[in-house]
């Protein structure tokens, strides 16, 4: 569609080139909310040449902050902005994730580091623990 502004039509390619160049563009920063935590890693996958990436930011996304696809990848993933280390329940709530959505990959990304056992629990169910700089390993 078209948008009107004053005398200048914006198509909606347009306004989609504006938002994902501002994404793109977007740092993390420590006083990042959860909420833009999880657009900030989705926009990574994007940057980092994945076909798809979406926030999911919905009260009934079974556990999964983040889907993403590339090929026939399909990633779905907890994004943690934590002050310590992230337990067990991110790594349950992916392997949930996984099998809600069909997913082949998944993952939990943290800007803080993983307990012990949440490293064990991943280890057992095949889910990659990874810092947010570590997106574009995958």
């Amino acid at each position: 569609f078209d948008k009107y502004e004053g005398d200048v039509i914006i198509s909606q390619e347009k306004i989609e080139e504006v938002i994902k160049e501002y994404s793109s563009s977007e740092d993390f920063t420590d006083d990042m909310d959860p909420y833009d935590y999880e657009h900030y890693c989705a926009n990574q996958f994007l940057k980092c040449g994945w076909d798809e990436a979406n926030a999911t930011s919905g009260s009934s996304d079974q556990g999964v902050d983040v889907i993403a696809k590339k090929g026939n990848d399909y990633l779905v993933g907890q994004c943690k902005k934590y002050q310590k280390p992230v337990g067990n329940s991110a790594v349950q709530e992916v392997v949930a994730g996984m099998g809600y959505y069909g997913a082949n990959i998944g993952v939990v990304i943290s800007n803080a580091g993983f307990t012990n056992s949440a490293k064990k629990l991943a280890e057992a169910n095949g889910i990659k623990l990874i810092h947010h700089s570590e997106i574009k390993n995958l």
